[in-house]
């Protein structure tokens, strides 16, 4: 099977906030970035792509491995869509996670 598919992390460091999503082999994380920027109260940046054969199979179980990190940093505020509050270490781990996640899907 082809690689299809983008899953990125973009997000603001300081906020501990990130976004994982998914987009077409065809159209860049960067294009996307560009995208969600317009939109973002914040500054963000991409930390990571993950080229996947699976694509929205990956993203959806990204979401529901993070789906009890839906709190800002204070806890006080719920994260809509595809947005969390990640610790540094789940962002270190993000590629690692993906590829785990694909070979969970293959076996």
């Amino acid at each position: 099977m082809d690689l299809t598919h983008n899953i990125y992390l973009i997000g603001n460091k300081s906020k501990g906030l990130y976004k994982i999503g998914i987009c077409k082999i065809t159209k860049s994380p960067e294009i996307r970035l560009k995208e969600w920027k317009t939109g973002c109260p914040f500054p963000i940046k991409i930390f990571d792509v993950f080229q996947s054969k699976y694509g929205t199979k990956v993203e959806k179980a990204l979401h529901r491995r993070f789906a009890h990190q839906k709190k800002d940093q204070e806890g006080e505020e719920d994260l809509r869509g595809e947005w969390f509050c990640l610790s540094i270490l789940d962002v270190l781990q993000f590629l690692e996670i993906c590829q785990k996640t694909e070979d969970n899907i293959d076996a």
